[in-house]
């Protein structure tokens, strides 16, 4: 009924949803909203009732309209109903349509439609058409030009060849209606030659009815030929008409057709012996992507050699990537040292083919064959045969190969070991370590290693080792590779300052070890060395103890250089400074500040500084605001000073201010300096407000503040403050401060790491992919391109995923302390990471990384007003808090070492990257550079990835310390 006027809205809403004509519909209208279309609009506008009613068959329907007065029309670019019932069969909806009006004649390109088209039980309707007045093929009224067209059974006949499943079935009925004096054209062969699906049927059902007047012309067997499925087609032309004539454009047409060219050729020779094999037509099955090798070999069993094979007829099979192999190896079988072997041809050969081709090449020509640089930039080049095709050369000519530096660097950026081997053993002494080699192999994505080892082991010795390949293979090798280059390259290697701490910055202690002993006490520590040494999270400390105890006396003492040791080394390192050069050691403002703000050890460092230097430390405001800064030390230095030296450390407004923003422990810093300085310490309006905002540990802080002053009552500031903090506190002025019902409670958070309250299982970010951990070791193989950027993982690694593509890669960053490397990624060796307690934190890491992405920072000056640590400190707290292990007396902390070793490590990181932001937004008026920002960005980035992966290896140690608790478990006890 939805097609009855009194229902033209729901016609309309629903046309809306399901138009399965809109591919024939005008592209303006589908954008409309149907909602907004009147009953009036819907016949000027979408297809009408009528149409969808015949459309579907609804025969019904169309009875209703038709006495409704609903007109049998074209409907703007859709066909009228009667085609439209016409195609679908529905022959029921056709004959209600014509009777109902008989003048209405179907135009000439609609009966072309209707035969090419017309699907289904389509018997009957094809009797109502041929019966109806409507199907003249004598008069057929042509609307668009206004005036009575001729036609002939031609349009008919033509159009049903072409109908791809039902052709055969078509002209059955209409010659069977027309009877014998149908005339079969040359333009119906032709359909039906080109037909890919009835083609075959459609012919025998030409030639049964009409064979005596079917003409077989150059252009049908051209079109038969072309046809994907034309072996049928020719068979049926060449049994019927056996005299046919075959040029070479038809032989052509059928070597070039890549779905049956074989069959095709095939059938040609077994029924036409005499037919000319030309050049072109060699060419043609030359350049066949799919059976081409099959259709050179049919020639040649046809032809022998007297098969016309020239030189350009070899540079077709050169290029064919696909079958050139097998047609190559066919001809020299057959034609052996007979053929036009070129330089060009040669190269191409050894661009596209595998070893066995060269092999073949190589025994039919022997040291005939040219073999040219080109040719061996070619073989390199061949990413997928390249080993092998190299090998052969290697084995077949030697020495005599042309080796150049340009070559040897093809070579080595796509061969693996096993040829480099060979070629060392094959090229001589010639091939030497160079600057340009050494890049060379470090492309090599799958053998880069092995390939370095050999090369320094075979030719290191002979080769001038100079200071920029000793850089190149310190920058982009591991250290078993330099440790080599060391061991075998003598003692006089030279190393530059940046190779130094290159060296020091990526290698372990070993390494450095080796160096010294090879390289003399040229070597001086800068203050970049011990800069790169403090990078080196996993050796620093033990090269810097190596440095200091090898080299103290090349170690220039610089401030700097102080600097750097106390804010990224150890207490131990200190103490080993001052043993070798005490009284070298200036200990200025900014060396303490230094100690202060060290992530892991900075009461332990502090307190070398005050045992070395006592009084003549410089213990500032600068000094103390770091100090109570500092997240996991500030509490135990600022005690040390105050018991120190008491008065003497300056407590401003300031420092009280800084120490309650601090965000983990401002509560435990006001509690010393309340308990040393009591009334001395000024709390003022402003620092009220900054510990109503502290969403930390702000409840706590004012209920110490309010212990301390009994007159303190909460200032306008302070609740709008609080009104803002979203932890459970709340200020009154009658009340003064009335604490939540929770002791710790969530600090407000970022969108894009606000807590679940519905689904904890539900993704925060729609539009981004996730993350994954590395299950497998993957190693890059010979199979990819090395244009490929894929990233090799090591079992553990955190990826941040971009996208998945349908083959199941994904592309992604690899999450590392060092750097961030991206590239494509196998989904098959990792898994999805959503742990629970880790959310706030990745998705804190997306938001920040989207962030830099999509230019919001673009300058230092929208560096100063990004709260950095905001989400950071949030992802954090919620982690230990679900965690249980939220303040370091809690059970698990106090009962599994490793568990506060870590998690004192996480806080650490966390306390660094807070320096780094800090410093950066205190840097603002310097004048930066665009490339400073983006660096800086990166460095940024690279303290979150860190916090990120000593996030996940905390949540494994929980796993390890109590596999019952499942993440789950630990989300919901928080609650």
């Amino acid at each position: 009924m939805m097609f009855s006027k009194e229902f033209s809205t729901a016609y309309s809403n629903w046309l809306y949803i399901h138009d399965c004509d809109q591919d024939d519909s005008d592209e303006d209208d589908s954008d409309r909203d149907a909602g907004a279309i009147s009953s009036q609009h819907v016949s000027e506008i979408l297809p009408g009732p009528l149409y969808y009613a015949s459309r579907f068959g609804f025969e019904f329907s169309v009875e209703k309209l038709l006495r409704e007065g609903a007109k049998v029309t074209r409907e703007g670019n859709l066909r009228s109903p009667i085609v439209v019932a016409a195609v679908y069969s529905h022959a029921g909806v056709l004959r209600q349509l014509l009777d109902a009006d008989v003048s209405q004649l179907i135009q000439v390109e609609d009966m072309r439609f209707i035969m090419k088209n017309i699907d289904g039980d389509l018997t009957e309707t094809m009797m109502v058409l041929l019966g109806s007045g409507a199907f003249h093929l004598e008069e057929l009224h042509n609307s668009r030009q206004n005036m009575t067209e001729r036609t002939t059974w031609e349009d008919a006949i033509t159009a049903a060849a072409r109908n791809p499943r039902n052709g055969d079935k078509i002209i059955t009925i209409l010659l069977k209606e027309w009877g014998s004096g149908v005339c079969i054209t040359e333009d119906m062969v032709k359909a039906a030659a080109g037909n890919r699906e009835s083609g075959d049927k459609a012919m025998e059902i030409l030639f049964k009815e009409c064979g005596a007047h079917i003409s077989i012309t150059d252009d049908v067997m051209k079109t038969a030929a072309r046809n994907e499925c034309g072996d049928k087609v020719i068979t049926i032309l060449l049994d019927k008409r056996a005299d046919t004539p075959i040029i070479e454009d038809v032989m052509i047409t059928a070597a070039e057709n890549e779905s049956c060219g074989d069959r095709l050729v095939t059938i040609l020779l077994r029924y036409r012996g005499d037919i000319p094999i030309t050049e072109n037509v060699v060419r043609a099955a030359a350049w066949n992507h799919s059976s081409g090798g099959k259709i050179v070999a049919k020639f040649l069993e046809e032809r022998g050699t007297d098969l016309p094979i020239t030189e350009d007829v070899l540079k077709t099979v050169a290029l064919n990537s696909w079958e050139g192999g097998d047609i190559i190896t066919i001809l020299l079988e057959k034609y052996g040292t007979n053929l036009p072997i070129t330089e060009g041809i040669v190269t191409e050969i050894a661009r596209r083919f595998n070893g066995r081709v060269m092999g073949i090449l190589f025994e039919k020509y022997g040291t005939d064959l040219p073999i040219t640089e080109d040719a061996v930039q070619a073989a390199a080049r061949n990413w997928r045969n390249c080993d092998d095709v190299i090998a052969v050369l290697l084995e077949e000519r030697g020495a005599d190969i042309p080796i150049t530096e340009g070559t040897l660097a093809e070579i080595l950026k796509t061969c693996n070991e096993r040829v480099i081997r060979l070629l060392l053993n094959k090229g001589g002494t010639n091939i030497l370590i160079t600057e340009n080699v050494v890049l060379a192999a470090a492309r090599n994505y799958s053998s880069a290693e092995d390939i370095m080892t050999i090369l320094l082991e075979e030719r290191g010795a002979d080769s001038l080792i100079t200071e920029g390949t000793v850089a190149q293979i310190a920058r982009r090798f591991s250290e078993r590779v330099v440790m080599i280059l060391f061991e075998r390259c003598g003692p006089d290697i030279p190393i530059k300052e940046g190779t130094f701490a290159q060296i020091a910055r990526r290698f372990s202690e070993r390494v450095m070890i080796v160096l010294f002993e090879k390289c003399g006490p040229a070597i001086t520590i800068t203050e970049d060395v011990v800069e790169a040494a403090a990078i080196n999270y996993s050796s620093g400390e033990d090269i810097m103890i190596i440095l200091l105890e090898e080299r103290r006396a090349n170690i220039s003492i610089t401030e700097g250089l102080v600097v750097r040791v106390a804010r990224r080394f150890s207490e131990r390192v200190m103490m080993l400074l001052f043993d070798r050069r005490g009284s070298d050691i200036p200990v200025t403002e900014e060396v303490v500040q230094a100690a202060v703000r060290n992530c892991s050890s900075a009461d332990k460092v502090m307190t070398v500084l005050l045992d070395k230097r006592g009084a003549d430390i410089p213990i500032t405001e600068r000094v103390v605001k770091a100090v109570v800064e500092n997240y996991s030390s500030g509490q135990e230095i600022l005690t040390i000073l105050l018991d120190k030296y008491g008065a003497d450390v300056p407590i401003t407004e300031d420092v009280v201010k800084a120490a309650a923003r601090n965000y983990w422990i401002a509560d435990k810093l006001m509690t010393v300096l309340l308990d040393r300085r009591g009334t001395n310490i000024l709390i003022t309006d402003n620092v009220i407000k900054i510990a109503a905002e502290n969403e930390n540990c702000g409840d706590r802080l004012m209920e110490i503040l309010l212990r301390h002053r009994a007159d303190l009552l909460a200032t306008g500031d302070a609740d709008e403050a609080a009104a803002g903090n979203h932890s459970n506190m709340l200020f009154s002025r009658d009340a003064r401060l009335i604490p939540g019902e929770s002791e710790f409670t969530l600090p407000s958070m970022p969108r894009a790491i606000e807590e679940p309250t519905t689904d904890p299982t539900e993704s925060p970010r729609a539009n981004f992919h996730g993350y994954m951990r590395v299950l497998y070791p993957f190693q890059l193989i010979k199979d990819f391109s090395p244009s490929t950027n894929k990233l090799p993982l090591d079992q553990g690694d955190m990826i941040m995923v971009d996208s998945i593509s349908p083959s199941g890669r994904a592309i992604g960053t690899v999450l590392d302390s060092d750097s961030a490397e991206y590239g494509w990624v196998p989904t098959d060796y990792c898994e999805m990471y959503d742990e629970l307690p880790m959310r706030p934190l990745l998705n804190a890491l997306a938001d920040l990384r989207d962030t830099i992405r999509t230019g919001c920072i673009s300058s230092l000056s929208d560096l100063e007003d990004q709260d950095f640590m905001r989400s950071p400190n949030a992802g954090v707290r919620f982690l230990l808090e679900k965690s249980e292990c939220l303040i370091p007396e809690a059970p698990l902390v106090k009962k599994y070492d490793v568990v506060r070793r870590v998690r004192k490590a996480l806080v650490s990181d966390l306390s660094s990257m807070f320096i780094t932001t800090k410093q950066v937004q205190d840097s603002v008026s310097r004048g930066y550079s665009d490339e400073d920002v983006k660096d800086i960005l990166d460095e940024i980035l690279i303290k979150f990835f860190k916090i990120i992966i000593r996030g996940v290896q905390f949540v494994d140690v929980l796993d390890e310390v109590s596999p019952s608790r499942t993440p789950v478990e630990m989300f919901v006890s928080g609650h």
